[in-house]
């Protein structure tokens, strides 16, 4: 029963820390892809008709 509780336990770390992993890989995704979109040039709103 102990060398199960064990095994579990060594699982449940594991399932931990690959979720966490996923986490912050997903947040800098998020970041890059952000810094990105402020990187784009933007395109004045300026009326093309004078009146």
């Amino acid at each position: 029963m102990d060398k199960f509780l064990r095994g579990f336990i060594a699982v449940e770390k594991t399932t931990q820390i690959v979720a966490l992993a996923g986490v912050i890989l997903f947040l800098g995704y998020l970041g890059l892809t952000s810094i990105q979109h402020d990187q784009m040039p933007s395109i004045p709103d300026v009326p093309t008709t004078q009146q």
